[in-house]
């Protein structure tokens, strides 16, 4: 896992198990943190490191997260 890889809305809502909307929901009123990349609508996202100095505990669910969706090497 490349711990600077890009972490996508749909990709935080997966881990953290809520809802894509709850996600954008939760950005426009400043629950997390703005957008590393923003290059149109399909990629967007914030790096490991963000979401870490912003909560800690999300940072650590996307981690599992990933860690437990990328193949076997």
């Amino acid at each position: 896992m490349n711990l600077n890889e890009l972490v996508g809305p749909h990709t935080f809502a997966a881990a953290a198990r809520i809802h894509y909307d709850t996600v954008m929901r939760w950005r426009r009123s400043g629950k997390l943190p703005p957008y590393d990349l923003v290059l149109g609508r399909n990629l967007r996202g914030w790096t490991l490191d963000t979401l870490r100095a912003h909560n800690p505990t999300w940072a650590a669910l996307v981690e599992q997260y990933l860690a437990t969706q990328s193949p076997a090497a």
